[in-house]
């Protein structure tokens, strides 16, 4: 619940022999509504799955005066989610893993890393390669991002005599040459340039709504600004990027 005072925890339900329809969270919403009578309650907030939008129709019936309303949070990241679905990003998007993974799960290759990242004299010194979450698309922008800022350390583990000699293994041989051939492609780091540079201000989006503190009224200017930033962006040199920028900008205004 969140009140003027601040969210507060009410309480945890062990729901896992219930079926999740509407009728179930609809009685369950309604428990805790009744508790602090209906008048003390603006509205409930979830996300858009079917049973919840279900549930508030039911509760609405019942309690005219409360409203219900779509996460935003949620929102903004089944959005970035949708973006990374896109052919184009998708395609980037599993290569940058798949290196990620495979230079992570390696001690020589992230030592490597590490390495050369020492050296590095700017504010991506000592930093570390980050593996995505499962569930959050959010996580994967993260990741891309932080490829990027140690691309320097990379491409010069890369180069380095101790790589040449740890890909030869047979072990290892087919994958690090698959990693290193993505690694070394220009057009590689291009696009993972251009889809941080667009997914960042979605990112920016999805932090300011992610927050315990009161949004709602700054929401819709923040949508705009980053529906701009959308319309504006420099896909580069691209045949298709008004097709790209049209996909994009049917998925945010889904």
């Amino acid at each position: 619940m969140v009140a003027p005072s601040g969210p507060r925890f009410l309480e945890a339900f062990n729901a896992e022999s219930y079926d999740k329809d509407a009728k179930f969270l609809a009685e369950r919403l309604k428990v805790h509504i009744d508790m602090y009578g209906a008048e003390n309650v603006v509205c409930c907030i979830t996300d858009s799955a079917t049973a919840n939008e279900a549930a508030a129709r039911e509760l609405q019936k019942t309690f005219p005066g409360v409203f219900w309303v779509r996460c935003s949070t949620h929102g903004v990241n089944l959005m970035l989610k949708d973006v990374g679905k896109l052919g184009w990003a998708a395609k980037w998007l599993k290569k940058a893993r798949q290196c990620v993974k495979f230079l992570r799960n390696h001690h020589k290759p992230q030592a490597l890393v590490r390495m050369f990242s020492s050296r590095m004299s700017n504010e991506h010194k000592d930093k570390e390669l980050l593996s995505p979450g499962n569930t959050r698309f959010g996580t994967s922008v993260l990741m891309l991002g932080r490829l990027l800022e140690l691309k320097p350390a990379i491409l010069a583990m890369l180069k380095d005599a101790e790589w040449f000699a740890w890909a030869r293994k047979p072990s290892v041989k087919k994958r690090a040459a698959w990693v290193q051939k993505v690694l070394l492609n220009k057009e590689f780091w291009d696009w993972a340039t251009r889809l941080v540079d667009l997914l960042t201000p979605i990112m920016s989006l999805l932090r300011q709504t992610d927050t315990a503190k009161p949004s709602m009224g700054h929401v819709l200017q923040w949508i705009l600004r980053t529906r701009r930033h959308i319309e504006e962006f420099d896909f580069g040199p691209i045949l298709d990027a008004a097709s790209l920028k049209e996909q994009i900008l049917k998925i945010f205004n889904g």
